[in-house]
């Protein structure tokens, strides 16, 4: 019934939740502290999450293509 999943995709769901907590963490701070200094610092800690998720992501997709690439070079 699931399938199951390789390591890279675990390691990924769990950066995945990572970076969804800690945006529901930043939002939940800045709305019951708007003038503190730690939304400001916040305002930094966003887009570098999002990046190392992108980065992470774009990773993912490189090796999944290599696998796929040596794959179809085998099977000919």
């Amino acid at each position: 019934m699931f399938k199951r999943r390789g390591w890279t995709e675990k390691v990924y769901l769990l950066n995945l939740i990572y970076v969804m907590v800690v945006i529901q963490e930043v939002l939940i701070l800045s709305v019951l502290y708007p003038d503190s200094p730690i939304v400001e610092e916040c305002n930094i800690i966003l887009p570098a999450i999002f990046a190392e998720l992108t980065t992470f992501s774009g990773f993912i997709v490189w090796k999944n293509k290599n696998e796929n690439m040596q794959k179809f070079k085998g099977g000919k």
